[in-house]
């Protein structure tokens, strides 16, 4: 059982024996919420202290399939938060760190642990104030996978301004199929070239697909007879092929194998926190 949770985050602290756990394709198709999930671990007891010094720090999107292998008996400290939470606060926004997995270098990790850790501890004494820290979370996540990816430099004033209208104009445009770069760029009052220097790796149109994709994923899931053709159009699709086309490629199943899974299967239990 978590320690701390609220609404977006769980704090969980166990001891957890040598096992794999695989989070596959099916599992994603069934997810109503994902997270970002924080896997750190505490590599040995300060004899002085009694404090764990850390080691390893994984992150995992599960958004993404992931395997997350413990070879022996170990004491782990997890972090599970709401997705859409930490990509609000992350430069990347909903692409995150573009993988199912990455590792949190040692110095920032160990920083993070310190402050999750004492937050652990807090809850014997003030519990109400460290799900009060628990809830700001999300944003060391963030940061954290800002600088795993090499990101850690702050972006400007202007710069983060601009990547916040630039979410959110996508967020409420990415169902128009007809949206161009040039659009964009027209409704934020930047050139091209700037756009392209904030928008990210991905670019204008990667950050349309995913956007897309998202969209026919929840539509699958909660409305079984509703025909691809509405969901594609709805979407931002040009039409069902270019849906299909791209959810294969995506998500390595049609759109029609997806349904079949989401309708057919409970809620899968994610990435979980090994037993206590």
């Amino acid at each position: 059982m978590p320690v701390v949770a609220t609404d977006t985050v769980d704090l969980t602290w166990s001891r957890c024996a040598g096992q794999l756990s695989t989070r596959t394709k099916a599992h994603t198709a069934r997810a109503e919420v994902e997270f970002v999930v924080a896997v750190i671990d505490l590599a040995e007891v300060l004899p002085a202290s009694g404090r764990y010094t850390p080691g390893a720090m994984t992150l995992f999107d599960t958004a993404r399939p992931a395997q997350l292998m413990i070879e022996s008996p170990r004491t782990m400290l997890i972090l599970r938060a709401n997705r859409e939470a930490v990509a609000e606060k992350s430069r990347h926004g909903r692409d995150l760190f573009g993988a199912a997995t990455v590792e949190v270098p040692a110095s920032a990790a160990a920083v993070i642990t310190g402050f999750l850790a004492s937050i652990v501890e807090l809850t014997v004494r003030e519990p109400r104030n460290a799900q009060t820290l628990a809830e700001h979370t999300p944003g060391l996540l963030a940061a954290a996978i800002d600088i795993a990816t090499g990101h850690d430099r702050p972006a400007s004033g202007r710069d983060t301004d601009l990547q916040r209208e630039l979410t959110a104009f996508l967020h409420a445009n990415y169902h128009n199929p007809d949206l161009t770069v040039d659009d964009v760029a027209a409704a934020l009052l930047v050139s091209r070239r700037t756009l392209f220097r904030i928008v990210g790796s991905d670019g204008v149109a990667g950050r349309l697909r995913r956007l897309r994709i998202d969209h026919a994923r929840r539509a699958l899931r909660r409305y079984p007879d509703r025909p691809i053709t509405l969901i594609a159009a709805q979407a931002g699709f040009r039409d069902e092929r270019t849906l299909y086309r791209t959810f294969r490629r995506e998500e390595a199943m049609t759109p029609a194998e997806f349904r079949a899974y989401a309708t057919t299967h409970e809620n899968h239990p994610g990435l979980q926190a090994c037993g206590s």
